[in-house]
């Protein structure tokens, strides 16, 4: 008797707006997600919230997907994106000439502002720099 083995069907590729969803989403609760565990946090809470974030992805996507699949993508996303801010920035600021930098992905950019965290209530420095040099004009 012959014992006939079947391959789990793979799922078809993330598309672009789901991406844009899930980083929306890891935004919306990234003050759980990206908080270090604590007595006001706990491992329990970010798992909720992972399990909260895949059921809201799951009712407006197409493909259902595991929270742990939601969770290696969010990871994967990450790394990727941050390699793409990198090399922005680094060619952003050479000097010399040459074709201007390719612009960011709409998806690294929903990256970079979930990756930014400031100081709340805090003043951008940028901002007086230009003020002080407006008042010497």
């Amino acid at each position: 008797m012959a014992v006939i083995e079947t391959k789990a069907k793979r799922k078809p590729n993330w598309t672009q707006e789901e991406c844009l969803l899930l980083v929306t989403l890891i935004n919306e609760n990234k003050h759980v997600l990206r908080s270090r565990l604590g007595p006001n946090l706990t491992s329990q809470m970010k798992r909720d919230t992972w399990e909260k974030i895949s059921k809201q992805l799951n009712a407006s996507a197409l493909t259902p997907r595991t929270t742990e699949k939601i969770e290696k993508k969010w990871n994967n996303i990450l790394y990727t994106s941050k390699a793409e801010i990198s090399t922005f920035r680094k060619h952003s600021t050479i000097t010399g000439g040459g074709p201007p930098p390719k612009p960011l992905s709409p998806l690294a950019e929903t990256v970079e502002m979930v990756n930014i965290d400031g100081v709340h209530g805090g003043i951008d420095s940028s901002l007086i720099q230009l003020v002080t040099e407006d008042s010497r004009c």
